[in-house]
């Protein structure tokens, strides 16, 4: 994740990045755009403690990632569902990612987030059902805008371990 994080940003050269400059190659890639990064961390935020970013109250993951994209214009478009804790749907998903790209969306840890909504319990940040349903929207969303990239970590498991060393 650091690695794509710091390629989209472009700040470092691929050249710098170990092992990067090889999988260019064999792609025959020269050169990359700088692009939109929007980074979700599910251990780092809290479902029912809002963020401030600027002056905007921002409850959601995708009222964060809106933000993150596309500043006050990228959250007007997504205001609706961030203050109700519902979904924004594909619609509005994909016309934010058409507006942004070429972009990246990194989230760690997105099911340690997920986790600690209890079903059938509203909190500030949505329901356990709000976030399923986001999630599916957002992949929904992705396909239909090439320039728009999601990558996204589950937690470690109890298999881990055991399959890293066999």
């Amino acid at each position: 994740m650091l690695a794509v994080y710091h390629l989209a940003k472009g700040d470092v050269p691929a050249s710098d990045l170990q092992g990067v400059a090889a999988i260019l190659d064999s792609a025959q890639i020269t050169e990359l755009p700088r692009a939109r990064i929007a980074v979700l961390d599910g251990i780092k935020s809290s479902p029912n403690q809002p963020i401030k970013r600027d002056a905007q109250v921002v409850r959601t993951l995708w009222g964060d990632l809106a933000w993150q994209l596309g500043g006050a214009e990228g959250y007007a478009l997504v205001a609706d569902a961030d203050t109700s804790g519902t979904s924004p749907g594909k619609a509005v998903l994909e016309t934010l990612l058409a507006r942004c790209a070429p972009c990246v969306i990194l989230i760690d840890e997105l099911v340690a987030y997920v986790r600690q909504f209890e079903e059938g319990k509203a909190l500030s940040g949505g329901t356990f059902d709000s976030k399923l349903s986001f999630v599916q929207a957002l992949t929904e969303a992705l396909k239909a805008v090439p320039t728009a990239v999601l990558l996204a970590s589950l937690p470690e498991s109890d298999m881990e371990p055991v399959a890293s060393a066999a």
